[in-house]
């Protein structure tokens, strides 16, 4: 997944709220998807998903660099895949790879 922000996010999750609603662009490779739905035992719908919520969660401004800005943007993955009704348990574990 490639993520384009469209506005900068100074504290990540906090997008500025003055520049509306639009955060970005989100980019997925459905052949990707497919392969690594395979690889890690789900559908390509749920792998589609969690690819989705991970450039999300760049667009809000998160990052994985450093250990706990990874914690922070899995605990935020977590969140949304359950909010979509996905049982996250595992999901964001295992697209670590």
């Amino acid at each position: 997944v490639l993520s384009f922000p469209q506005i900068p996010t100074r504290v990540p999750g906090h997008p500025p709220t003055d520049q509306g609603l639009l955060l970005g662009d989100l980019v997925i490779s459905v052949e990707t998807a497919a392969r690594q739905a395979e690889e890690r035992g789900h559908t390509v719908g749920i792998e589609l998903r969690v690819l989705m919520v991970h450039g999300l969660c760049h667009l809000l401004g998160h990052t994985h660099a450093a250990d706990d800005d990874r914690a922070r943007m899995r605990s935020w993955e977590a969140r949304l895949l359950t909010a979509l009704g996905l049982d996250a348990a595992g999901l964001v574990e295992r697209a670590d790879g």
